[in-house]
Order: structure tokens, then C-alpha cells, then sequence
């Protein structure tokens, strides 16, 4: 069990990290000098993985927040927050999921 769920872990971290670098490149501009709203895909989905919000910070400051967040992430957090985004249209769904959850 333990293997499959890290096995599904990487998959959706691999997913993750390319919903983000995705919503970054829409972004126009020095990626430094851009502050990033609620309103922002890259927001939505840092927001799921970081578990908090921003207020003013630079899209850049965002999207390094949310990518150190995901060098750490649980498993159980990720089986817990990751379909919200596949609800959501952000990412894509993986089957098998995690189990024993």
C-alpha cells in the first residue's frame, strides 16, 4: 500500500507542478514585478498545495511558495486537496488514486 500511494504521490506532484509552471506562462510580463490575486489559476492551485493565501506577492513569490511547498507535501494531504482541482478543471485525474485513506 505504501508503494502504490507513493507511486501515486509522484504522479500527482509531477501533475501539480505542471498545472503551475502552465499558469505561469500565462502571465505576461516579469513574473517578479506581476502580483498574483485570488482571482489567478496559479493562486487556486498554490493555494490547495501551500494550504494558505497571499496578499500583494509577486506571482514569482507565489509560484517558488507553492513549488518548495510540494518537495515536502504528505500523501494524505495530497489525496485530501488534489481532486478539488481535478473538480476543478486544473488538473488531470489519476487512476488509480491513493488508498487506505
Amino acid at each position: 500500500m505504501y508503494d502504490h500511494n507513493d507511486g501515486v504521490a509522484e504522479v500527482v506532484i509531477s501533475n501539480l507542478n505542471s498545472a503551475l509552471r502552465k499558469a505561469l506562462d500565462e502571465f505576461d510580463g516579469d513574473p517578479s514585478l506581476v502580483i498574483c490575486t485570488s482571482a489567478d489559476y496559479l493562486y487556486t492551485i498554490a493555494k490547495t498545495v501551500c494550504g494558505h493565501g497571499w496578499s500583494g506577492y509577486s506571482v514569482e513569490s507565489v509560484y517558488n511558495d507553492a513549488v518548495r511547498e510540494l518537495k515536502r507535501v504528505q500523501n494524505f494531504w495530497l489525496n485530501q486537496e488534489y481532486p478539488d482541482l481535478v473538480n476543478a478543471g486544473l488538473c488531470p485525474q489519476v487512476e488509480p488514486f491513493f488508498v487506505g485513506y
